[in-house]
């Protein structure tokens, strides 16, 4: 399987799926849904609901982060 199958997996199932898509494939899609909450805040009008929006793509980032961070398994 290419990266893009394993990127094209983690948006067909997600990344928690019982179906194990790549380090790199998980840390693309929490990036792309970051970046999709950040896009979609910048048309909302609503402070609040702007904050929240901002607030959930910095913990994808987050996520993102976590995982970059993390120690290579054997797998990997």
């Amino acid at each position: 399987m290419q990266q893009g199958d394993d990127e094209r997996l983690v948006e067909e199932v997600g990344p928690d799926s019982l179906v194990e898509p790549t380090r790199q494939a998980r840390i693309a899609w929490y990036r792309r849904q970051a970046a999709k909450l950040r896009e979609e805040a910048e048309n909302v009008k609503n402070q609040t609901v702007r904050r929240q929006l901002l607030g959930i793509a910095r913990q994808y980032d987050n996520l993102a982060t976590s995982l970059e961070r993390l120690p290579l398994s054997r797998g990997e």
